[in-house]
């Protein structure tokens, strides 16, 4: 196999976030270019020099749609990698991937392709303390899903990917009991409970990894524009402006140079 260039990768993502905009299109359906591809939309018309990914965001509904009928109905050279439709995947949002590659996530049970990622944006309760309850209980299914599944897989970056010495203890100690449960049911449940929650005043990523803080209003998502991105035009939120004040603070100034460094770096090659 041969390895994947940088420059090639960028174009096959491109070309997965091609046949994701046709497929939107063509069904209704609402995505938005989101997180650092849509700074790098708004700041550079493209990547982020140092950036090697593509997101997009979905409300909830949209999402459930897509989920539904790209899972049935992918076009060429793709797959759906989601909750809803993989026991062995525990992220609580999709991915779209280029069957034609293989790329190793050293997080994943298996190895997927180049891919790109797409979260759906969760309705929050609108009350504070309601929010934050929410939250939690988010946060512990989506934990509890990836440990049981990378228990489960016998991946043990789950045990010793750990911040501190405690958590790699709670974790020792737990992992003799995650084989009890079945390895996708923190995901159901999960998908069970934010499906609960009506349109109230806010939305939030849980993927996002900012802490509830980033939460925000359902109306800078009530529409989409055509934004511009390496040369061809896609979709993002009417309200992109405020969605990235608050999830980045001035996304217009560039970072130190320090930190300008690529945040994934998967390897990746072609199958053939």
């Amino acid at each position: 196999m041969r390895e994947i260039t940088h420059e090639e990768l960028k174009q096959i993502q491109l070309g997965i976030l091609d046949k994701v905009h046709d497929f939107c299109e063509k069904n209704g359906i609402t995505y938005f270019l989101s997180s650092g591809t849509l700074i790098g939309a708004v700041r550079h018309k493209g990547y982020i020099p140092w950036d090697d990914d593509l997101d997009l965001y979905m409300p909830r509904s949209d999402y459930d749609k897509f989920i539904k009928l790209f899972s049935a109905n992918s076009p060429e050279h793709t797959k759906l990698l989601s909750l809803e439709t993989d026991k062995k995947y525990y992220y609580a949002f999709a991915k779209v991937i280029d069957l034609r590659t293989e790329m190793i996530e050293p997080s994943l049970p298996e190895k997927i392709g180049v891919f790109i990622d797409i979260f759906p944006l969760e309705n929050v309760p609108s009350g504070n303390f309601a929010c934050l309850v929410w939250y939690w209980i988010c946060l512990f299914l989506i934990q509890a899903q990836a440990s049981v599944c990378l228990s489960q897989t016998r991946n043990w970056i789950w045990l010793v990917r750990s911040r501190t010495s405690l958590t790699t203890m709670i974790k020792a100690v737990l992992f003799p009991f995650l084989w009890l449960f079945p390895i996708d049911l923190f995901g159901k449940l999960y998908g069970i409970f934010v499906r609960l929650i009506p349109p109230s005043t806010y939305v939030y990523n849980m993927s996002a990894g900012i802490g509830i803080h980033g939460r925000f209003r359902n109306s800078v998502v009530e529409r989409s524009v055509d934004i511009e991105f390496e040369g061809k035009l896609y979709k993002t939120m009417h309200g992109f402006r405020e969605y990235l004040y608050v999830t980045y603070g001035d996304f217009s100034v560039l970072p130190p140079p320090e930190k300008r460094v690529f945040g994934h770096g998967f390897p990746a090659w072609w199958k053939s």
